[in-house]
């Protein structure tokens, strides 16, 4: 499984990165530094459709 598709050194993504002038190293710095400064969520983050689904079948069984 791709856990981070897109970020190879020559996707898409990182390839219009560079016309900008940014590296994919500035790209993935980028990426952890908005990860980690990110204040916590204070509400719960919303339930996925394709799990909701499976709880229902789940229930029904």
């Amino acid at each position: 499984m791709n856990t981070t598709p897109g970020m190879s050194r020559e996707s898409n993504y990182v390839t219009g990165a560079a016309l900008r002038g940014l590296s994919h190293t500035d790209v993935v710095r980028a990426f952890l530094h908005e990860a980690l400064t990110r204040p916590t969520y204070d509400v719960p983050l919303p339930i996925s459709v394709l799990n909701a689904s499976a709880s229902v079948r789940e229930t029904a069984a």
